[in-house]
């Protein structure tokens, strides 16, 4: 046996030296022993170093290998006391390992032409074995490591998901003692509070448009035309514009002309993403994106994630007013402290740059010039409109081209940069823009939130009171038909780049979710179980409608879950309960020694075990602690250094968005050039003024 080099192989020498497998009275001599194990029927078993290990150390990746020693061992017993023919099903399976392997050296061998022994060596080595017999056990401990941990998941997966079970309060509890993998633990390390606050799950839905415009291209994007089959041609100016209509519950005609929809024949969210978003994948399932957790998700950019995350933990004041959401709301963002009393209660040993990435709006989002700083974006809904009647315009009063030909000085363009052309997270307010309201061509400085227009604010999509949840806003901001307010973020990666218009499904600072009051048009924040609603732990179940366990109203009938959530068939809900299984399985890095920790403690009648050597209980204890921390330690540093990123480039925007002023300084081009484009003759087109050139 290469004990040296393979663990896995440990319960074969074990066998041999000590009778395990024969052992059937308990051993009372434990003179030299390092630790004892005592089975489900009170067999005891000791076991020395030479039993073990010629040395044993206490850092690096020696202390992971003393830990995986006595892991196997527990795992091993386990089967070798067992269901025998649970036990023969294993071997079996292994046996057929090993021969698959051997085909796979003699089909090698005719491909490289080798010998099979060569290959089989190769195989031989890879898995650090040096014959049949080690290859054989290296694979019935692989099979019976999968069954058990598989078991064990089966088993406790919920408890794991929640960090607690449900009996103790689930997500509730806030008591050490109940919690599956408890928060402070003097003998193993620290807790874990499982994967729903660990990892904050979000359902999200999106459309997205896309643009022309580069990647890094802040102040001078461009829309052009879209081909998009046959002779029709659609500009990328009036999409945008078309979709922000629709969601506010309205059309635009090619002048600007608004129609105004009823809330009876206002479409939803799902069936415009269906209907008008350009990611094919997810307007099939009518605007849903995947799973979103801390880890997960990583097809999503920045913009869209971080920016859900941004506004979730910096200005969505509803849900932080519920004790779940204010308890946990430090999970979303670091350098938030936990508990805090408020946002800007940072954390000193977590924040970045001193907690000035959650503390400061400015990284967020613009100051408008009339004073006020809300930290989050604002598009105008008059923008939309301006968009739709520039849309096409490229020439001036004489048919000339706009700036000579000059596309950044297209009056959609300037729309598009100036109110669109933003990475940090935005909502849509019902204001109006002067590009709608002027021919005025005189500079004299501009905002960018514009000026509230009462026929804006009077369709569909802002009659819902958002003032709970933004109360910067003095006047609603847009929301969906079911009353979720809608953020928009500009994105892209190097296939495509585009606008995202995005709502939150189910969010993970929500424990008992939202109720619409569409007679009120409110949402209202729910603080306790509401009947016919999922909680945020049945949201997130793991098993599928009509089995057992899965969660139901108080008269039977099967909740809304993310398992059945948009889905209709037996298949979908397997992969969505897998989603979460899987996520729950492979979210932290340290799990095993959590597992560790129920097994020694005669978890499912697996039997205990008594460490009889200080030392190497101190071995064991201090790599179960280290592993805790060094994997919290690393996430946190993996999702800081992500927030990092993201707000260094969210700093580039706004550097970079620096208003040309009156003597043409700066990158970002005035609306008044989009306004006064006809008339060339005016002095801010002469040179020295605000449209005279463009700098850089």
């Amino acid at each position: 046996m290469k004990k040296s080099n393979c663990a896995l192989g440990l319960m074969a020498l074990l066998t041999a030296a000590v009778g395990l497998s024969a052992c059937n009275t308990p051993a009372t001599d434990n003179n030299g022993n390092i630790f004892t194990y005592t089975d489900a029927a009170g067999n005891v078993v000791g076991y020395n170093a030479t039993d073990l290990y010629d040395s044993y150390q206490t850092t690096g990746s020696s202390l992971s290998t003393e830990f995986d020693k006595v892991y196997e061992v527990l795992i091993r017993h386990y089967y070798d006391k067992g269901d025998a023919t649970t036990l023969e099903s294993l071997k079996k399976a292994s046996r057929k390992d090993v021969e698959t392997d051997k085909a796979t050296a003699t089909d090698n061998a005719k491909t490289n032409n080798t010998s099979f022994q060569e290959e089989f060596e190769k195989i031989l080595s890879k898995h650090n074995v040096k014959n049949v017999d080690e290859l054989f056990e290296y694979y019935l401990y692989t099979e019976e490591k999968s069954k058990f941990e598989s078991n064990f998941y089966s088993n406790y997966i919920d408890a794991m998901k929640d960090g607690a079970t449900a009996a103790n309060g689930g997500l509730s509890t806030d008591d050490n003692d109940k919690l599956f993998m408890p928060k402070n633990d003097d003998t193993y390390g620290i807790g874990n509070a499982g994967w729903v606050k660990e990892q904050m799950p979000y359902v999200i839905r999106h459309i997205l448009v896309k643009v022309a415009a580069s990647d890094k291209e802040y102040t001078q994007g461009t829309l052009t035309e879209d081909k998009t089959s046959g002779t029709d041609t659609t500009h990328q100016a009036t999409k945008l514009a078309t979709v922000v209509a629709r969601l506010a519950g309205a059309s635009l005609a090619s002048d600007g002309t608004l129609t105004s929809y009823s809330d009876d024949t206002r479409p939803n969210f799902g069936n415009l993403a269906y209907a008008l978003s350009e990611d094919a994948s997810s307007a099939e399932a009518y605007g849903e994106t995947s799973l979103m957790t801390k880890v997960m998700s990583n097809n999503l950019v920045p913009e869209f994630k971080l920016g859900i995350y941004a506004y979730e933990s910096l200005f969505n004041k509803r849900e932080q007013t519920t004790a779940y959401g204010a308890k946990n709301v430090y999970r979303v963002a670091p350098g938030l402290k936990e508990s805090a009393t408020s946002l800007a209660d940072v954390d000193s040993t977590q924040s970045l740059e001193d907690g000035s990435l959650v503390s400061s709006a400015n990284v967020y989002g613009e100051t408008y010039d009339d004073g006020s700083s809300t930290g989050i974006g604002q598009i105008p809904f008059g923008a939309a409109v301006a968009l739709m009647k520039a849309a096409t315009i490229e020439t001036d009063s004489a048919n000339l081209p706009v700036y000579e030909g000059n596309s950044a000085f297209y009056p959609r363009n300037i729309i598009f940069n100036k109110y669109f052309n933003k990475r940090n997270v935005c909502v849509i307010t019902p204001n109006d823009i002067p590009y709608n309201l002027t021919n005025n061509d005189t500079y004299t400085g501009e905002t960018f939130d514009g000026t509230p227009s009462t026929a804006y604010e009077a369709l569909p999509g802002f009659q819902v009171n958002t003032t709970d949840v933004l109360p910067g806003f003095a006047h609603n901001v847009l929301t969906d038909s079911e009353g979720q307010i809608i953020l928009v973020a500009r994105a892209g990666t190097s296939s495509y780049q585009g606008v995202h218009f995005m709502v939150i499904q189910r969010d993970a600072l929500s424990q008992y979710d939202t109720t619409f009051d569409s007679a009120a048009k409110k949402v209202n924040e729910n603080n306790s179980a509401v009947d016919g609603t999922a909680t945020l732990s049945q949201y997130y179940t793991t098993k599928i409608p009509g089995l057992s366990g899965y969660p139901t109203t108080s008269t039977g009938e099967a909740l809304t879950t993310y398992v059945n959530y948009n889905r209709n068939t037996t298949t979908d809900y397997n992969d969505r309960s897998g989603d979460i299984v899987s996520g729950v399985k492979s979210y932290n890095g340290a799990l095993s020694t959590y597992l560790f920790e129920k097994l020694i403690g005669g978890l499912d009648g697996v039997g205990s075990l008594t460490f009889q050597d200080s030392d190497f209980k101190a071995t064991i204890l201090n790599y179960c602690k280290q592993k805790r921390q060094s994997t919290k330690d690393d996430s946190f540093t993996t999702w800081s250094n992500d927030w990092k990123s993201y707000a260094e480039m969210l700093q580039a925007q706004n550097e970079a968005r620096d208003l040309r002023d009156a003597n043409g300084n700066g990158r970002l081009i005035s609306e008044v050039c989009a306004i006064g484009y006809q008339n060339h003759s005016s002095s801010e087109w002469q040179k020295g003024g605000a449209c005279y050139y463009v700098k850089g």
